[in-house]
């Protein structure tokens, strides 16, 4: 977002996203 402020939709993904690269390495 522009206004630096993640909403908890974009948190949730970024959360799930590095959840599954800790799980590959």
């Amino acid at each position: 977002d522009g206004n630096g402020y993640i909403d908890e939709h974009e948190l949730d993904a970024l959360l799930k996203d590095l959840c599954e690269k800790n799980k590959k390495t």
